[in-house]
């Protein structure tokens, strides 16, 4: 007994009793931050796009609308969202946008088909949509306005059913789900090089009381973008890193089959069998040179798809006004914005005018 307080009243045991104290405090600092990493990334989590919070009866707010006030969610689980009916000249991206009440970005009703109509349906994203272009500015609209003047043989109707955040499984389950209903003569499938991507506003749940990660951790290792709630981000979410997940194991199973090259895939055999059923051709509208444009458009050639490629007007553009670089340039909308201006606009209305004349769809100018 004597030798224990002997031993606790020695040097070496007050520096342990130190090194106890100092480590305990500390670990009980790590977990009190480890908690309070937990709350604020569960309470960012609540802020991202959850379906349940986009209903349809929500008011609009006032001034400039993110895409997720654009939206609402739509309960087909291959869709996910669609854009908001009856929307009257609301500020989007710096630029009016109006959508009729079937959701399809254009004033007022779908005409009454009759024997001189030919309708054409878009199917695509932001490019396609017009992000940051004004009403009857964007490609569609222009193309139908130029067919019904050079060719009013025919009462063109061409509608607008591109949504920001789609990818090319998202335009199929569109398609399916409404597209069909209109009963097109010719699909304008658009594509861009980020429809093999995640949709928009897809999120995974952090569970702020796991034991199978540390939100702590992933913060210190920049994770916390990519890997916990965010795995795609909206298209004006520019105050973000701008990444995409791209991990198949971090992909929750029931999306998996929306994501990757095999999902455009996919989405392209379904297209060609219901051509067939339902008697349309498509059209597959390539916007630039990208990763995949070359091989989409080959995908949709051995198809049977007619194809559009608009990389070589925009190059010869570029060429013919000295324009070095794309991004930035009068084609673009901003420096920080890179979707298409209303001279792109005019320049993929035109190419897609051609395309429908050679293919003996529209007499020829």
């Amino acid at each position: 007994m004597d030798s224990f307080w002997r031993y606790a009243r020695s040097p070496m045991s007050r520096v342990t009793s130190r090194l106890l104290i100092t480590c305990g405090s500390l670990l009980l600092a790590l977990l009190a931050a480890e908690v309070g990493a937990r709350v604020v990334r569960g309470q960012a989590d609540e802020a991202l796009f959850d379906q349940d919070r986009f209903g349809a009866d929500r008011p609009i707010p006032r001034g400039t609308l993110g895409l997720g006030d654009l939206i609402r969610a739509n309960d087909q689980p291959d869709l996910i969202y669609e854009l908001r009916p009856d929307l009257r000249g609301v500020d989007y991206a710096g630029a009016a946008v109006t959508t009729n009440s079937d959701g399809l970005r254009r004033e007022g009703a779908v005409g009454e088909r009759t024997h001189k109509t030919y309708r054409i349906l878009g199917l695509g994203d932001s490019v396609m949509f017009g992000q940051g272009v004004s009403d009857g500015r964007e490609y569609l609209a222009r193309l139908e306005k130029n067919l019904n003047e050079d060719d009013p043989s025919r009462d063109w109707q061409v509608l607008n059913a591109a949504v920001p955040g789609y990818n090319t499984a998202q335009e199929l389950a569109y398609l399916k789900s409404r597209g069909l209903e209109f009963q097109p003569d010719l699909v304008v499938l658009g594509f861009v090089s980020n429809d093999v991507n995640l949709p928009s506003f897809l999120h995974r749940a952090f569970d702020p009381w796991s034991l199978n990660r540390s939100a702590l951790l992933e913060w210190f290792r920049g994770e916390d973008e990519t890997s916990g709630a965010m795995l795609a981000p909206a298209p004006t979410q520019a105050e973000r890193i701008f990444r995409v997940e791209t991990d198949p194991e971090k992909i929750p199973a029931e999306w998996r089959h929306l994501v990757g090259w095999t999902a455009v895939e996919s989405a392209l055999d379904e297209l060609a069998t219901l051509s067939e059923e339902h008697g349309f051709r498509v059209l597959f509208f390539s916007h630039r040179e990208s990763e995949y444009s070359e091989r989409a458009l080959d995908a949709a050639r051995s198809r049977g798809f007619a194809t559009c490629n608009l990389a070589p007007r925009l190059e010869n553009y570029m060429r013919e006004h000295d324009i070095e670089r794309y991004r930035g340039s009068e084609l673009t909308v901003s420096e920080a914005d890179p979707h298409p201006s209303p001279i792109h606009h005019r320049i993929a209305s035109d190419g897609l005018q051609r395309a429908l004349e050679r293919l003996g769809i529209a007499s020829p100018r």
